[in-house]
């Protein structure tokens, strides 16, 4: 019987994944991914040493950034056309953004 170790999926989101728990759930998500879609409001440059260390834990270090501000429907719209043009194989997605809500700017 396989155990969580052997567990692989294609595409891993992890939305929120740039501090806290959507930080945390994306490190004990990345070892199974074979690309892992980081999503963040933050400017790269301000993550910069987080997605390392994510790139360490994937296997072959395929991680990908992919800036929003939830609160901005606009910034939702392109995030969503990012990721459905990142993935070319199954897509497991974990929500730890925490946003309830958008303005249409």
């Amino acid at each position: 019987m396989a155990g969580a170790d052997d567990i692989r999926w294609g595409s891993v989101l992890v939305t929120g994944a740039t501090s806290g728990i959507g930080r945390a759930t994306a490190q004990l998500l990345a070892p199974h991914a074979e690309h892992l879609l980081v999503h963040g409001p933050e400017p790269v440059d301000d993550v910069a040493s987080t997605l390392t260390a994510l790139r360490a834990l994937v296997p072959g270090g395929r991680v990908k950034y992919l800036r929003a501000d939830y609160a901005r429907l606009a910034d939702v719209a392109r995030l969503a056309a990012r990721i459905s043009g990142s993935c070319a194989t199954e897509l497991v997605p974990s929500d730890q953004s925490g946003v309830t809500g958008w303005s249409a700017s």
